[in-house]
């Protein structure tokens, strides 16, 4: 998990220093997803937690106009809050959908959920639901806020739905991107999948 608590101090530092740039590019959705589940398969073995990706079923491809490995980064640290605090053989079902000209992206648990207490600081850079030498779940804290921070960045928003001891849902609408007008001379308008298959 180096890899991916790195990236996240990374994409921290970046959005604080006023470094990033969008890249808008017309991205699957699927390959993502796909991929950010992937990337996490190990994790999600060793506590025996199923992730699910219903929208796929249809067979039908969704493209939305947006910055892929942002979008990357966003699903994986759901997915990855999600598989930490479920239950042993839980289920972790990931959702995506285009609506109004929105990307909502929905990120659902059954594990131990949240307090209102907690609910209200679950965004805060470091902030943990345990702490001390003793505590039970790994990271650093980063996660969420970089969430945050980055569906912001997109012109987005992010809300949670939780109860203690029944599981959370986090989803995320994010605004349709512009893709510029080189990106549609350069490559002739095709599709671009995001996904570099790297573990975190």
């Amino acid at each position: 998990m180096l890899d991916f608590q790195l990236r996240n101090v990374f994409a921290a530092a970046e959005l604080e220093a006023g470094e990033a740039a969008p890249a808008i590019t017309w991205v699957d959705l699927g390959s993502v997803l796909c991929d950010a589940v992937d990337s996490l398969k190990h994790f999600a073995d060793s506590k025996s937690v199923k992730i699910t990706l219903p929208f796929l079923q249809s067979g039908d491809s969704i493209v939305f106009p947006t910055d892929g490995e942002k979008l990357r980064v966003i699903a994986v640290n759901l997915i990855d809050n999600a598989i930490e605090y479920s239950h042993t053989g839980g289920l972790v079902e990931v959702h995506a959908e285009i609506r109004d000209d929105t990307l909502i992206l929905a990120v659902k648990d059954e594990g131990i959920g949240l307090s209102d207490e907690n609910r209200s600081h679950i965004f805060e850079r470091f902030h943990q639901l345990d702490s001390g030498t003793m505590r039970q779940h790994h990271g650093q804290g980063l996660g969420l806020s970089v969430v945050k921070a980055l569906v912001e960045f997109l012109d987005g928003w992010i809300k949670v739905e939780s109860a203690l001891g029944q599981g959370s849902c986090f989803t995320v609408g994010l605004s349709k991107g512009t893709v510029g007008e080189a990106f549609g001379d350069s490559f002739g308008g095709d599709l671009l999948i995001f996904g570099d298959g790297e573990e975190s």
